[in-house]
């Protein structure tokens, strides 16, 4: 059975009468066909909030409305900034409610990179001193208010809770294994994401340097009861990251130094955001908007960042994970990496130190 069943002939031959004595109705009363509606004023707030920081940054715009080509419009630097006299605060909250003293932002002009959108530099909201410090303990509003019109916009949220990594807890890795790593942290409050980054700490020609493997984003329930998130990672992919983003060099002198570990976490506004943001692949779908800010448009959330450094806490002379001997010995003569040119520290029996290198 077809899905869609068409009109027969009769019901089409009405159809188009009708739409043709339509037309020539519209056409006889008037000329002119306005599209655009009235303009009314809607601020644009982007905020992610982050307690792990000690500034907050917040960025405003404005939606507008004229006619001609949008994208010749929207390098207008007036059409989708202020020009009128804005504030932009954060308050905290207490059951829903604004209390205490506003914290108010100041603008910061920031370089824009080439692309779409307005010529000019971009600006953005941002506290000053100590003004960014916020407290876990609390929900926080961001507010835009136009001074000149008395216009007000706002959303509210929630902190990331605190979180922390618990696995691996060996000072060392071995990426020579053959079975999968498993990394672990602790479920945070009011987080709905997770994206974990490992970074390789290398000396390259006695200068410190290193190479970021980002992870896939992972997203988690808000069961916050969960003692925990767990990461497993194909420990073949270090290797493999490195052959395909360092240059091979047999010039350069290179040495390992050690892995850490950032965990970057998303309120669930965030994650929600980001999700009806996402294509779905279809080649025609109709994404629902999503905002959670009164009175105009936009996204008010939180993030968060930690490292791995609280293993080490307590480790006065180590700051991250260091590579095992077996990892090392791969990463010096491995067929995937032994034109990098790595080398290995070696003490010899006149305990003096050497650099081992795989091609000398």
């Amino acid at each position: 059975m077809p899905i869609f069943k068409g009109p027969n002939f009769t019901t089409m031959y009405k159809i188009w009468i009708f739409l043709f004595a339509s037309c020539v109705l519209i056409s006889a009363c008037s000329n002119d066909v306005d599209i655009n509606d009235d303009w009314q004023e809607q601020a644009v707030i982007y905020a992610l909030l982050d307690p792990t920081d000690s500034i907050q940054e917040v960025r405003v715009q404005k939606t507008f409305l004229g006619q001609g080509d949008v994208y010749e419009m929207s390098t207008i630097n007036d059409s989708i900034y202020y020009t009128d006299s804005i504030q932009v605060s954060i308050q905290t909250l207490e059951d829903g409610n604004p209390t205490g003293t506003e914290i108010m932002l100041v603008p910061q002009s920031i370089s824009k990179v080439s692309g779409d959108f307005a010529t000019d530099d971009h600006i953005i909201y941002v506290t000053e001193n100590l003004d960014g410090v916020l407290d876990r303990d609390f929900a926080y509003r961001v507010k835009v208010k136009n001074i000149d019109t008395g216009y007000e916009a706002y959303g509210d949220t929630y902190l990331v809770g605190e979180f922390y990594i618990t696995k691996p807890q060996s000072p060392t890795i071995n990426f020579m294994t053959t079975v999968k790593m498993e990394m672990e942290w602790k479920h945070a409050e009011y987080s709905g994401v997770y994206q974990m980054i490992m970074r390789f700490h290398y000396e390259e020609d006695g200068v410190m340097t290193y190479l970021d493997m980002p992870f896939n984003q992972r997203e988690v329930g808000t069961d916050y009861n969960n003692p925990g998130v767990t990461e497993q990672f194909e420990i073949n992919r270090f290797y493999s990251h490195l052959e395909k983003n360092i240059e091979p060099s047999f010039t350069k002198k290179r040495i390992a130094k050690g892995v850490e570990l950032f965990l970057y976490s998303g309120g669930d506004n965030y994650t929600l955001y980001t999700n009806l943001s996402e294509s779905s692949g279809s080649l025609v779908e109709e994404r629902p908007e999503f905002t959670n800010v009164i009175n105009g448009a936009g996204l008010v959330s939180s993030r968060a960042m930690m490292t791995s450094a609280n293993i080490f806490a307590n480790n006065p002379v180590q700051d991250y994970y260091l590579l095992a001997n077996a990892a090392i010995d791969s990463l010096v003569c491995g067929y995937r990496t032994a034109d990098l040119h790595f080398g290995k520290i070696e003490v010899l029996p006149s305990n003096a130190i050497d650099t081992i290198y795989c091609f000398n």
